[in-house]
């Protein structure tokens, strides 16, 4: 495949602008929820957050939002939450930390941290890995980056993959690279214009 033929097609596709420009809109919105207003949030407040449009479809459920909010305390979801955003320590220590909280995965947390910063991370899913691995199979061959995120290390090394494909294969934005995988393995690669 020819990786600058394929990506002109998904950018022709009727799909591809409004899904990246989700990215862009939800951080729009997301980015003063997380870090102005989480401070004052209740826990039903921050469910309805997670569970909102602003979240990728069904990544987080009903039950997830509730054991988040009820195995956990509240804020200390609240203070780790500001420390991965805000805090100047390790990142790698401080995503953990979200990590390791009742009912956050890669994906939610991901999520929140591409909402904060869209430019420096993306959203980590499965169809996402799913499209890194049958479009860039060399990758997968190397075996140098895990893509079954579990931890905080996985994350950074996943995310800086994401980067250097974004960077080496012209994708306009982490958005972008995170809907063409997406959808790339979604469509067999066969983009409907």
């Amino acid at each position: 495949m020819n990786v600058n033929e394929v990506l002109e097609r998904f950018r022709k596709a009727e799909y591809h602008y409004p899904d990246v420009i989700w990215h862009d809109i939800r951080s729009v919105k997301l980015k003063p929820k997380l870090t102005e207003e989480l401070v004052s949030m209740t826990p039903q407040e921050f469910k309805t957050l997670l569970l909102s449009n602003l979240f990728l479809p069904k990544s987080v459920s009903q039950q997830n939002a509730d054991v988040i909010l009820k195995e956990n305390d509240f804020n200390e979801v609240k203070l780790k939450l500001f420390d991965l955003f805000l805090g100047v320590g390790d990142f790698k220590q401080r995503l953990q930390t979200v990590l390791d909280l009742k009912g956050f995965n890669a994906c939610i947390a991901s999520q929140l941290l591409a909402a904060v910063n869209n430019q420096e991370y993306t959203i980590y899913h499965e169809n996402v890995v799913n499209g890194i691995e049958d479009f860039l199979t060399h990758v997968v061959d190397w075996q140098l980056v895990e893509l079954n995120v579990k931890n905080a290390d996985d994350y950074v090394d996943f995310n800086e993959l994401c980067k250097s494909i974004k960077n080496n294969f012209g994708f306009r934005s982490l958005g972008e690279l995170h809907e063409f995988f997406w959808h790339g393995h979604s469509s067999g690669w066969n983009f409907i214009i």
